[in-house]
């Protein structure tokens, strides 16, 4: 299994903006064949700080994920909503 652990920084004046663009994302990818959780959380220390945790069954569902057109759309748009890069971390369990 592949765990990613995103980190999100989001701008204020955004962050509704974030939510609309997240929950496309979310949505469709659950919706995916290896997709066995995408989940966002909110920082309970800071209301702008933002994991989404996704599970995936191996390396080929994550690649296929990463070529779908909600994920293109998401890479497009999401630099926009932050105020500073998102983060990765990728475990294989």
């Amino acid at each position: 299994m592949i765990v990613l652990n995103v980190f999100f920084k989001v701008k204020s004046e955004q962050k509704q903006s974030f939510f609309t663009l997240m929950n496309e994302l979310i949505v469709e990818s659950n919706q995916e064949a290896g997709c066995q959780r995408y989940q966002m959380g909110e920082d309970v220390t800071d209301e702008l700080s933002y994991l989404l945790i996704e599970h995936w069954d191996d390396e080929q569902a994550l690649q296929f994920h990463q070529e779908t057109t909600h994920w293109k759309k998401f890479v497009e748009q999401i630099g926009d909503h932050l105020s500073e890069k998102f983060v990765v971390q990728k475990f294989s369990i």
